[in-house]
């Protein structure tokens, strides 16, 4: 096994590098020069260029999500790596310490059972939350989670991370940040009026957001009135200021495939479009026609590609149609009738001609039952065919409670819903919390997601809370609805 030390810049130490050449056997005697009485003239001296190192790429310990978040020492780590796990320096049930499954490529430390390919070590992980995986970082898939190592995240920060093996690092660390349901009415709406604090609309939460390269929500209002309510009372308009709190809280990505986006009538939800994009948002899932509605918003960091796309299957806001505003459509359960497989067809076309074109797709659906953390059948089977097509990942919304999380035989996951972000709804405990699903993509992959959870407060401003205490509640939620957790899709 090669490890490489990294020094304070990142930089191998040249000790670390003679080792691994040692190691490899790469070492080579010199040249044969041609014997000469006569001195070679300076100028003909070439000196032999110094070799590239090999490309490296941390070598992590990977635990089951469902775990908690563990971070190591570097000594501890290297310590587990010659001598094996010692009983409570990972959090894996047992009192002997855990199971160590190791990728092909890499040496194994004492009591570690051998893998025939890494592929073989995250299901070994993703089936028993007393196995960890030992393997390259550029393995990993998000129904895993890395350990972190002196505070370092090797996912996030790889050049950062101070033990590596051979792999291939990514040109581009992104990382996408996607939120769920923002609904800035009725008493939220009268709070930012009694205080004015507009850009305070996240609160304590937006900085977070903000640090991610790219962050969406979801609008669940429009910010023009125009037109008669559609939805009675539960028709919803936020005042246009509510922009600088979505700024604040560096939101780039807007979608509008809801049920509410459409609530006093065309010409409220156009011109919301126009008030979004003139602000700088991109906006996805709702427009004057079908094309428009149809069209993903697409954005560029670092090189790397990002398009969303989304769809309404709950009602209400009408379908797009030739001439006709609205969302971008599905009609399926529970709300909108039977399983439209025209449309859903339609929809795979679109995922994966933009699969062909874009780095990463993420599908933004509106769908589901409300008030409970159980899927109904069809979104496992819609989620299913899109990332089929070549959807990256499908994290939706509406139910207003987290949702189970599910994955397909590749690893991709449907996050079936992430709860309310911004809303009024203290009746339960359930619709008061929610979490934040933070992608980070190397490249062209979704390498990772974490969950970050957060509580509404009393005047209706997210904060986060810890995982390890009354976030884990809301992490729980989400792992025990699925049938078991991160149980493959159909």
């Amino acid at each position: 096994m090669v490890l490489a030390a990294c020094t304070s810049d990142g930089s191998r130490s040249s000790a670390d590098a003679a080792q691994e050449t040692t190691d490899s056997g790469a070492a080579t005697a010199a040249p044969d020069v041609e014997a000469s009485d006569e001195p070679r003239p300076t100028s003909e001296v070439t000196p032999s260029p110094s070799p590239e190192p090999d490309p490296t790429v941390p070598l992590v310990l990977a635990t089951h999500l469902t775990l908690p978040a563990v971070d190591l020492s570097e000594a501890q780590m290297r310590a587990l790596l010659a001598e094996g796990p010692a009983p409570g320096v990972l959090p894996i049930p047992g009192d002997a310490g855990p199971t160590v499954v190791v990728a092909p490529s890499i040496d194994s430390p004492d009591g570690a059972t051998p893998a025939d390919s890494s592929a073989q070590v995250i299901e070994a992980v993703r089936n028993d939350r007393a196995t960890v995986g030992l393997l390259p970082a550029d393995a990993l898939d998000p129904t895993v989670r890395a350990v972190r190592v002196d505070g370092v995240d090797p996912v996030r920060s790889p050049e950062e991370y101070p033990v590596t093996t051979a792999g291939s690092p990514p040109d581009s660390v992104v990382t996408i940040s996607v939120g769920g349901d923002v609904m800035a009415d009725r008493r939220v709406g009268d709070r930012l009026a009694q205080t004015g604090d507009y850009a305070g609309l996240l609160g304590p939460i937006s900085e977070r957001l903000a640090s991610s390269d790219i962050t969406m929500v979801n609008l669940e209002s429009t910010l023009a009135e125009l037109g008669p309510p559609t939805q009675g009372i539960e028709s919803f308009v936020a005042d246009p200021r509510i922009r600088e709190g979505l700024t604040e809280a560096g939101v780039d990505v807007v979608s509008l495939a809801n049920n509410h986006s459409g609530d006093y009538g065309p010409q409220s939800l156009l011109t919301t479009i126009d008030l979004l994009r003139d602000a700088g948002f991109a906006v996805f899932g709702a427009g004057e026609n079908p094309e428009r509605a149809d069209r993903p918003a697409v954005l560029v960091r670092d090189g790397v590609t990002v398009a969303f796309v989304g769809f309404n299957a709950i009602g209400e806001t009408p379908a797009a149609a030739p001439g006709v505003p609205g969302a971008s459509a599905l009609s399926m359960p529970p709300r909108t009738g039977p399983l439209d497989r025209d449309r859903l067809s339609q929809l795979e076309a679109q995922v994966a001609d933009l699969a062909q074109r874009v780095d990463v797709v993420v599908v933004v659906p509106h769908w589901g039952q409300q008030y409970t953390s159980l899927p109904v059948a069809e979104q496992s089977e819609v989620g299913q065919a899109l990332l089929a097509a070549g959807a990256d990942i499908v994290v939706g919304g509406h139910p207003h409670w987290v949702q189970a999380v599910e994955r397909d035989g590749q690893g991709r996951l449907v996050v079936h819903s992430l709860g309310n972000l911004v809303f009024d709804m203290d009746f339960s405990v359930e619709t008061m919390e929610g979490v934040v699903a933070e992608l980070v993509v190397w490249d062209d992959r979704v390498l990772a997601v974490d969950y970050v959870p957060y509580v509404i407060g009393t005047d209706w401003v997210p904060r986060w809370v810890s995982p390890a205490e009354q976030g884990e509640r809301i992490l729980t939620q989400m792992w025990d609805a699925g049938r078991q957790p991160f149980a493959s899709l159909p």
